[in-house]
């Protein structure tokens, strides 16, 4: 799969992180203000709960531009994501779906992984995520 930050894009909506090759590790938090990525993967493959039709609103490039992370909004209210991408291919490594964390407005690399931050007013959710693949994943919501 590939990301153009200019058009639209669809993904399996499964809140969780998406790989290219179809598996999900999905997100089985108890609460919307949690975002826990499940130990095993699942196959997207099968599932039908539709398609989440997503929107990027920014790219960032890493400092040695082998990597972009690219974020943004869904049709529906609430649906953020935030995908890494290789920056010479823009293949997707991994896509981070939410549909209860709003839509992802900031995000930078880090000597230990990325940083970024997802909704607004009144409430933002700050994200820290590994280099692994798939990522681990740790979120807290900051009211503003």
């Amino acid at each position: 799969m590939r990301i153009d930050a200019h058009a639209d894009f669809t993904l399996p909506a499964i809140d969780g992180i998406h790989l290219p090759d179809g598996r999900v590790f999905a997100n089985c938090s108890a609460t919307a203000a949690e975002f826990r990525v499940a130990e095993e993967p699942q196959t997207a493959a099968g599932e039908d709960r539709g398609g989440a039709t997503l929107y990027p609103g920014f790219e960032v490039t890493s400092a040695d531009g082998r990597s972009m992370l690219v974020g943004g909004e869904g049709a529906w209210e609430g649906e953020g994501f935030l995908a890494l991408l290789d920056a010479s291919t823009r293949e997707v490594v991994w896509v981070l779906y939410s549909q209860y964390h709003e839509g992802f407005v900031a995000a930078e690399f880090s000597p230990h992984g990325i940083s970024a931050r997802s909704g607004g007013y009144p409430v933002i959710h700050e994200w820290i995520f590994t280099d692994a693949v798939p990522p681990a994943v740790g979120v807290a919501r900051a009211h503003v």
